[in-house]
């Protein structure tokens, strides 16, 4: 088998870094410290208000409109700044998708990814561990009838319980499980932490089958791979965030266990790096990324042995 991508220009550029979809409420309009005309929807109202935080703002971009948390100064500031989050991130994983895949994505966000994407598929179940941040993704949904799109404030994990959770607002995305080592890196001057629910996904969900699985959820990874065997087996592809010093501080792990739930994919394509491996050579390409502090975005292992052409 081959795939060829056509670009992969600025893949390496990104910063490496259960409730029901809510029903449509009443909105309320404030001008924002900016002076820009916000819409707030109700739930947020009071918490947003008792606070003093009216930092959300609605946007219009290429990909949708997008309520987004101004203090974030990633992929809420690449939304407002761009139109758009990563395109050519995103144009890679869409080799792997049609109109028939049934997706599973670990890590959503505010929704960046999720909603250009649930236009080319058939469904997106999603999880999002930080409540704040599952607050705007569950409304960005809404707003852009993302209604095959199933969303979860949940974390994913080897089993059920209880998360400590570090919440981060200048880098929402870089919300993560309580490090095993915490590190000022993980930390800004807005961090809360708090306890979210965690679930291994076997368990919580009834389908298993979901040909293509998408996971960026900053060193919680090798507990949800754990946590979804039955799910690994029927996927076909699984994308997976690489972090050196994730694997190392907040999860604990070496690469031999992270790789493990992940044996029956023959292929790992790293697309930072425009190269391709197969079999073996999947343990010593990574272990040579870890040693020179490398790490991807989106490494994707596929269970077939297949070629890529890069154009």
């Amino acid at each position: 088998m081959k795939i060829e991508f056509l670009s992969s220009d600025g893949i390496h550029e990104r910063e490496i870094r259960g409730a029901p979809l809510k029903r449509r409420r009443r909105s309320v309009s404030f001008f924002n410290r900016r002076g820009v005309a916000c819409i707030l929807h109700r739930p947020w109202m009071e918490n947003i208000l008792d606070k003093k935080m009216q930092t959300v703002e609605l946007i219009q971009t290429n990909i949708g409109s997008f309520y987004i948390d101004t203090r974030d100064k990633f992929v809420g500031k690449e939304l407002a700044e761009t139109g758009d989050y990563s395109p050519a991130e995103r144009g890679v994983y869409q080799n792997f998708i049609s109109p028939e895949s049934n997706v599973l994505w670990l890590g959503a966000h505010i929704g960046a990814h999720v909603v250009p994407l649930s236009k080319q598929v058939r469904s997106i179940t999603a999880f999002e561990a930080n409540p704040e941040t599952y607050e705007i993704f569950a409304q960005n949904l809404e707003i852009n009838g993302c209604s095959n799109v199933n969303s979860f404030n949940l974390a994913a994990n080897d089993v059920e319980g209880e998360l400590e959770f570090v919440c981060n607002s200048e880098n929402s995305g870089g919300s993560k499980r309580m490090p095993k080592e915490m590190n000022d890196m993980y930390l800004d001057k807005d961090t809360k932490f708090v306890n979210v629910r965690a679930v291994g996904l076997d368990d919580f969900l009834d389908n298993h089958k979901f040909d293509f699985v998408f996971m960026d959820i900053e060193g919680s990874e090798t507990a949800a791979l754990k946590g979804m065997p039955k799910i690994l087996s029927h996927a076909k592809v699984v994308v997976s965030e690489f972090i050196p010093h994730h694997l190392r501080l907040v999860a604990g792990v070496t690469l031999s266990e992270f790789l493990d739930p992940l044996n029956a994919f023959q292929t790992l394509i790293v697309p930072s790096l425009r190269s391709h491996v197969h079999g073996p050579e999947i343990y010593f390409f990574l272990q040579r990324m870890l040693s020179s502090n490398r790490g991807d975005p989106g490494l994707i292992f596929h269970k077939d042995v297949i070629n890529v052409n890069w154009g």
